[in-house]
């Protein structure tokens, strides 16, 4: 099974990519699974800036040629944002599954 973790983090590998890789060794022990990961603060993705490139240069200037692969190649997806529960965590902080609270 092919999965895209699509990782919206702006710190790339912070808590939620511990998660996610947590997901992956848990999915990984169930069976064939191979995990493509793509950074969203590496991906280069800006909507259209208005600057005509796709026009005057050809359309491999066009911003959704930088979206489109992504799409395709995405079958199973895994998306990991930043929430506001995690966002004051630091590194190491996030723990699966989660510690009970004592009564």
């Amino acid at each position: 099974m092919k999965i895209i973790a699509i990782m919206g983090s702006p710190k790339g590998k912070g808590s939620g990519y511990k998660v996610v890789r947590m997901v992956e060794e848990r999915m990984k022990r169930k069976g064939e699974v191979d995990f493509d990961y793509v950074f969203l603060k590496d991906a280069n993705l800006q909507l259209c800036k208005g600057c005509f490139a796709c026009v005057t240069k050809g359309k491999e200037y066009h911003y959704e040629t930088r979206i489109n692969p992504i799409k395709k190649a995405a079958v199973n997806l895994v998306v990991s944002l930043v929430m506001n529960m995690m966002k004051d965590m630091g590194p190491g902080e996030v723990q699966w599954p989660p510690k009970q609270k004592e009564a």
